[in-house]
């Protein structure tokens, strides 16, 4: 492996979604990442501190929040065919 592989690997960012239990669209989506095998950190809000830092980072609490790399999606159903081509499932 050569340098520039280490530090990609070093910087390369989480995917997150800020999800919620009562939420029928996050729930969608988390099932969509675990079927299709996604490694995704999935935050609820209703922990005070994911609540909190969502909040901090968007300016606003709405969910699902998913973030792949660089991009943010907020909805899931909507978004769907953006986010299966970002994970190039299309």
């Amino acid at each position: 492996m050569n340098i520039i592989e280490k530090i990609k690997g070093l910087v390369k960012q989480k995917n997150i979604i800020y999800s919620s239990a009562i939420c029928l669209d996050c729930q969608k989506a988390e099932k969509f990442f675990e079927k299709n095998n996604i490694d995704i950190e999935i935050k609820h809000i209703e922990t005070p501190k994911y609540r909190k830092e969502l909040k901090v980072k968007q300016g606003k609490v709405l969910v699902p929040t998913i973030i792949l790399g660089k991009d943010k999606f907020i909805g899931f159903e909507k978004n769907q065919e953006k986010i299966k081509k970002k994970l190039g499932l299309t």
